[in-house]
């Protein structure tokens, strides 16, 4: 599983930002996660629990994922919109000539936190 590295980077990038910002508690933490990647939330939050109470200053915080639509744009006729993957056809004209314009993102949004 993936997840577990993912979450691992996301700790050492928030720990850096907490320094970068004299903060020494994170309550909250945002990560954007477009649909390739194919995280499972309950996984990825399961991680998080885990790996927190190992970093000192997370032992309170939260992840929340806002997961991002897979959606390409078709070099035929110019449609936009969502698809389910590993299928990327053109609901307009049938076109497998599609670039896929979102879906795979993967970064912190946000951090929230506190200092003393």
């Amino acid at each position: 599983m993936h997840e577990a590295s993912i979450v691992q980077s996301i700790f050492e990038s928030t720990a850096e930002s907490m320094r970068k910002e004299g903060l020494s508690r994170v309550t909250r933490i945002k990560i954007a996660v477009g649909g390739m990647h194919h995280l499972v939330p309950e996984v990825m939050n399961h991680y998080f629990d885990l790996m927190k109470q190992e970093w000192s200053g997370f032992e309170t915080a939260i992840l929340v994922m806002d997961i991002i639509d897979v959606k390409v744009r078709c070099r035929k006729c110019g449609w936009f919109g969502p698809v389910e993957p590993p299928i990327f056809m053109c609901e307009h004209c049938n076109s497998f000539e599609t670039d896929m314009i979102q879906g795979k993102e993967l970064l912190i949004e946000s951090i929230r936190g506190e200092a003393d």
